[in-house]
C-alpha cells in the first residue's frame, strides 16, 4: 500500500465522517443521538490513528507538524485526563458523558492527525463534507419537522440543529460572495429555508437552558476549593455541582424541579467540570485566531474562518453538542498552517520503531474490545426499556441483567435493575395462594432491589438521583423489612446533603416521619420544604395534615387556606382541599 493510497484513504474516511456525524443516530441504544455520535467518533479516531501508523511504517519515517494551536491542544488533552483520574468520583459516568473525556480526546486526536496529513485535496474534501452534512441535515430536519416517515431530528434537538446549520450557511455565504456559484446559491437557499422552518418551530416549542446567572453562580461556588477551581468538579459531573450549589431562587422559576446536567453554555460547563484553566485554554483558540486574522488579510479570505468563529461563539454563549464541538476543532485544523518540527528517516533504525507502533495497535484493539462491551450493554439496556410498556417483566429483568454483566459500572443500570426487582417482587406478592418457592423468590427479589440500589449509590455517589432511588426502595419496604424506615431516612438525608435547596427531598423525608407517626419531625421537614418553595401547594397540604394530627387545628386551617390560594379553582385538588378545610372548620 503506497503513501498516495493511504492519504486518499484518510481523506475519504474523514470526509465521510464529517458528512455522517450530524445526521448519524441509531435507535438501538437509550440515547439515539449523542451516544452513537460518540461511538462513531471513537471508531473513526482509532481507524485514522492506525492508518497514520501504517503510513509511518510504509514510509519508514516519522514526521510531525505543529501549528500555533498544537501546544494548547495538548494542554487541553492533559487537563482533561488529569481531571478524569484526579477529580471525577464516577469515572464511567465521566467517560460516557457526551462531551466528556472520550469526545474531547478523540477530537483533539483528529486535530493532530489532520494537521499532520494536510494537503489541498484534504481541505477541499472536508469543506465539501461541511456542505454535504448541511444539506443532509437540513433535508432530514424538514422531514422530521413535518412528521414525514416518522423520523426524529438526527441531531437530537431543533435548537442544536438550528445552531449547527449556521456553520454551512456562513461557509456557503462566503463562497457565494467570492465565486457566485449557482450551485452554492441553491444549496444556501435550501438550508436557509430549513433554518427558518426550524426557528419558527423553536419559537412555538421553546428551549430549556439553565439561566446564565445560575450558571455563573454554580461556577463561582467552586472558588471555595483551589483544587476544584483549577481542575473543576470532574468531567461529566455538572449535575453534582448543580445540586450542591443551586440557589434557592431557582425554586420560583419554571425550572425548579429540573436537574440540569449542563450549564448555561458549553464554556461554563467546561470551566465547571474541568476547571478555569481548561476554560481559559478554550477561550485562547478564538482569541489567537482573531489575532492571526487581524495580522494577515489572507486568513480572512479563507471561507473556513467564518463557520469556525461562529462555532466558537455558539459554545461560548450557549449549549453545544458533539457535532458542533468536533466540527470546531476540525475546522481549526484546516485553517492552521502546519510547520514541520520533526523529520526522521528510520530505514536503518526501523526495527526500533516497530515496538511503539505495535503498542499503539495493540492498545487500539484492546480499547475497541472494551468499547464494544460498553456499546453492547447499552443495546441490552435499551431492549429492557422497550419491554416495559409491553408489560414483559421477565424480559426487562433479563436484559438489564445482561447489561450489567456486559458493563457493571453505569449506575443507571443498577438503579433501574433495583426498581425492576422490586416491581417483580410486588407483582409476585399480589398472587393468590403463594407457594414456598414464590415466597423465596419474593425475598430474593426484595434483597436484590436493596443491593442494586446500594450499588448504584456507591458508584454514582455524587448523583442525587441514586440516593432518592435508594430512599424510595427502602420507603416501599417499610412495612415488610425491619429497619427500612431508618435506612430510608438516612438515604434522604444524604440526598438533602447533595441537593440542599431541593424542597422535594424535604417533603419526602417529612412523609416518612408522618408514616411513622412522628408528627413533630414530619412538621419540621414540611416547614423546611415550604421555606424553600413557599408557593408549593403539596407542602402546605402535608403540613396542614400534620398539624391536624398534632391537634393544632388553627394552624392546619391556615395551611389549608394557603393551599386553596395556590391551586386552580376548577381543579380536583381545589375541591379536595376545600372539603378538608370544611372538616377542619367543623372541628
Amino acid at each position: 500500500m503506497n503513501d498516495s493510497l493511504l492519504n486518499k484513504l484518510i481523506m475519504i474516511i474523514l470526509t465521510l465522517f464529517l458528512i455522517l456525524l450530524p445526521i448519524f443516530y441509531l435507535p438501538i441504544t437509550t440515547d439515539f443521538f449523542e451516544f452513537n455520535k460518540m461511538a462513531l467518533l471513537f471508531i473513526t479516531s482509532l481507524i485514522l490513528l492506525l492508518l497514520w501508523c501504517l503510513k509511518i511504517i510504509t514510509e519508514r519515517k516519522v514526521q510531525f507538524f505543529t501549528t500555533p494551536f498544537t501546544i494548547p491542544i495538548l494542554l487541553f488533552a492533559l487537563i482533561t485526563t488529569i481531571s478524569l483520574f484526579w477529580q471525577s468520583s464516577y469515572k464511567m459516568g465521566s467517560l460516557l458523558s457526551p462531551l466528556g473525556p472520550i469526545t474531547i480526546l478523540c477530537t483533539l486526536l483528529l486535530y493532530i492527525i489532520i494537521t499532520n496529513n494536510q494537503g489541498e485535496n484534504l481541505q477541499h474534501s472536508l469543506s465539501l463534507g461541511l456542505i454535504g452534512s448541511g444539506v443532509l441535515l437540513a433535508a432530514l430536519s424538514l422531514l422530521s419537522l413535518f412528521s414525514i416517515f416518522g423520523l426524529p431530528n438526527p441531531n437530537g434537538t431543533i435548537y442544536l440543529t438550528s445552531l449547527y446549520l449556521l456553520l454551512p450557511v456562513s461557509f456557503l455565504l462566503s463562497k457565494i460572495i467570492s465565486q457566485k456559484s449557482p450551485l452554492f446559491i441553491a444549496i444556501f437557499i435550501f438550508i436557509i429555508i430549513s433554518e427558518i422552518a426550524l426557528l419558527i418551530s423553536l419559537k412555538n416549542s421553546g428551549i430549556t437552558v439553565l439561566p446564565y446567572q445560575i450558571g455563573f453562580s454554580i461556577l463561582k461556588s467552586l472558588s471555595s476549593s483551589a483544587r476544584s477551581l483549577i481542575l473543576g468538579i470532574g468531567s461529566g459531573n455538572f449535575l453534582t455541582a448543580f445540586t450542591l450549589a443551586r440557589p434557592a431562587e431557582l425554586n420560583y422559576t419554571p425550572y425548579w424541579n429540573i436537574l440540569f446536567t449542563t450549564s448555561s453554555s458549553y464554556l461554563l460547563t467546561l470551566a465547571t467540570e474541568l476547571g478555569f484553566i481548561a476554560g481559559l485554554i478554550f477561550l485562547f483558540f478564538p482569541l489567537r485566531l482573531g489575532i492571526l486574522a487581524i495580522r494577515g488579510n489572507k486568513l480572512l479570505k479563507n471561507p473556513i474562518i467564518y463557520p469556525l468563529f461562529i462555532a466558537f461563539l455558539i459554545q461560548i454563549f450557549t449549549i453545544s453538542n458533539i457535532t458542533i464541538f468536533v466540527y470546531t476543532f476540525i475546522l481549526l485544523s484546516l485553517i492552521s498552517t502546519p510547520k514541520k518540527i520533526l523529520d526522521l528517516h528510520l530505514k536503518r533504525f526501523f526495527p526500533f520503531l516497530l515496538a511503539p507502533l505495535i503498542l499503539i495497535v495493540t492498545t487500539s484493539l484492546i480499547l475497541f474490545i472494551l468499547a464494544s462491551r460498553v456499546y453492547l450493554a447499552e443495546v441490552y439496556f435499551k431492549k429492557s426499556l422497550d419491554a416495559i410498556p409491553k408489560n414483559l417483566g421477565q424480559e426487562v429483568y433479563d436484559f438489564q441483567k445482561k447489561a450489567i454483566r456486559a458493563n457493571p459500572y453505569p449506575d443507571k443500570y443498577h438503579s433501574a435493575f433495583s426498581q425492576t426487582s422490586l416491581a417483580l417482587a410486588n407483582a409476585l406478592a399480589g398472587k393468590k395462594d403463594l407457594t414456598k418457592d414464590d415466597n423465596q423468590k419474593i425475598l430474593l427479589l426484595t434483597q436484590q432491589a436493596i443491593d442494586e440500589s446500594r450499588v448504584a449509590a456507591s458508584l454514582g455517589i455524587g448523583n442525587v438521583n441514586n440516593w432518592t432511588n435508594l430512599a424510595a426502595i427502602y420507603t416501599s419496604l417499610m412495612k415488610l423489612v425491619q429497619g427500612s424506615d431508618e435506612r430510608a431516612i438516612s438515604a434522604y438525608q444524604q440526598a438533602i446533603a447533595l441537593n440542599p435547596q431541593d424542597p422535594q427531598s424535604q417533603l419526602s423525608l417529612g412523609g416518612i416521619y408522618y408514616a411513622k407517626g412522628d408528627y413533630d419531625e414530619a412538621a419540621k421537614y414540611f416547614q423546611k420544604a415550604i421555606s424553600l418553595k413557599k408557593d408549593w401547594a403539596n407542602a402546605h397540604y402535608n403540613l396542614a395534615a400534620t398539624y391536624k394530627a398534632l391537634g393544632k387545628i388553627d394552624e392546619a386551617k391556615k395551611e389549608m387556606a394557603i393551599v386553596l390560594s395556590l391551586v386552580p379553582v376548577d381543579s380536583t385538588d381545589y375541591k379536595k382541599a376545600q372539603e378538608e378545610l370544611e372538616k377542619l372548620n367543623s372541628m
